[in-house]
């Protein structure tokens, strides 16, 4: 197995475990759903790939801080927050909303 098909298996298992749907996915990685479906490889040398990467860090830093509980997980990308302005799982649908939860880790290190 290749790097490209190594992330391609690790994002998708990523937003399993983060509550993601197909839908959710492609809008994380802004492609077209049918591309989710299909996904067997992916650049991390992309921008769908950088994202994917961004996506992987922000579920081990979550399964650092939850000590790998499924439930807290779950309950953070889905619940209002103060420090990322919104809905975890909601604002990684944009770039931007990524990115901002992605930073939010930063304090914990």
């Amino acid at each position: 197995m290749n790097r490209d098909e190594v992330l391609a298996k690790a994002v998708l298992n990523t937003a399993k475990k983060l509550g993601l749907e197909s839908n959710q996915l492609a809008k994380v990685l802004d492609v077209d759903h049918a591309t989710i479906l299909q996904l067997k490889a992916l650049d991390p040398e992309s921008e769908q790939g950088e994202r994917a990467l961004i996506l992987i860090q922000i579920f081990r830093s979550l399964y650092a801080l939850s000590g790998g509980n499924a439930n807290w997980i779950q309950r953070f990308m889905n619940s209002p927050n103060r420090m990322t302005g919104g809905i975890p799982i909601e604002q990684v649908a944009d770039k931007t909303g990524l990115i901002k939860v992605f930073e939010y880790f930063r304090y914990f290190e």
